[in-house]
């Protein structure tokens, strides 16, 4: 995807994003059907803005932009593609990005919001400044695009969009979780702790509590004169980490100072025994309002 960068105006004014002056490769003229293709690939829309040709002097100004400062169309995220001269006066092509991405979901060219009107027999993609609505679009895996809602105000429909990339994104969420809950209850790895009993590990999370419970029992039970200080130490968890075996090698020549029975080298460091980067980041919100998840 074209990422913004400084623009560097030459000594008439103008510039051209490096990317975009590939895609034009020299040609004058660009079929409208391969420049919206194009912009689709790499996930951007594009708002074309020409200069008020009232607002300059053919005589004195002629090709020269350089005193022209094109504005931003309205909303974030835009950047400028090309400023240049054409047969019908002066533009400046701004760009910007259709997706939305929240923390790790990428959902990148997924959700897209273009200006449509209606041409009398078919709904057709087009500029904003000849847009009667915006649709929101969003793409399958191949690509391919489907319109999911027609609004009247281009905000509204960025609105829109970012709604269901946050929904998409929580489902996601949904999703890791899910399979977290499904690690953490099938026995990867609980454990008790009491300075009485021990260190003691366990196949579910209910056999740890259980066992943590009957040594607090049998405090308890000893406690006639006072409940002993050596109770605080009881606990209950989830092993996160291991010390697991790394960095396996044979022994080599160079280790002389390994005993002769040795035939291998190698590491111990703790490391995770489950990823819980999901119930790390738990959304605050499990629902976008008014738009459901799958199965509800």
């Amino acid at each position: 995807m074209i990422q913004p960068i400084e623009v560097q105006r030459d000594s008439y004014g103008y510039w051209t994003h490096p990317d975009y002056l590939a895609f034009c490769d020299g040609r004058e003229y660009i079929p409208n059907d391969e420049f919206k293709g194009w912009m689709e690939s790499q996930g951007l829309e594009w708002s074309v803005e020409y200069r008020d040709e009232e607002m300059s002097d053919p005589d004195v100004d002629g090709a020269d932009l350089s005193n022209w400062n094109p504005e931003s169309p309205a909303g974030d995220g835009w950047f400028v593609g090309s400023i240049h001269d054409t047969d019908d006066g002066a533009v400046c092509i701004w760009l910007r990005a259709t997706c939305i991405c929240l923390n790790s979901f990428d959902v990148v060219n997924k959700y897209y919001v273009s200006g449509c009107r209606d041409d009398g027999e078919a709904t057709v993609t087009c500029e904003d400044r000849e847009a009667t609505f915006w649709t929101l679009y969003a793409r399958d895996e191949e690509g391919l695009s489907q319109g999911i809602i027609d609004l009247a105000f281009r905000e509204d429909a960025e609105a829109a969009m970012a709604v269901y990339v946050e929904r998409d994104a929580l489902k996601e969420q949904l999703l890791k979780l899910g399979v977290e809950k499904t690690m953490f209850s099938s026995g990867i790895g609980f454990f008790s702790y009491g300075s009485e009993c021990g260190y003691e590990e366990h196949d579910t999370a209910e056999k740890a509590i259980e066992f943590a419970q009957a040594e607090i029992d049998d405090y308890q039970g000893n406690a006639c004169d006072g409940w002993s200080d050596e109770v605080n130490s009881v606990v209950w968890g989830v092993v996160m980490q291991r010390a697991t075996e790394t960095n396996k090698r044979p022994v080599s020549e160079e280790d002389t100072h390994v005993a002769e029975h040795i035939s291998f080298m190698c590491d111990f460091k703790l490391l995770p025994v489950i990823d819980t980067q999901a119930t790390e980041s738990v959304p605050r919100k499990i629902q976008a309002p008014g738009f459901p998840l799958e199965g509800e």
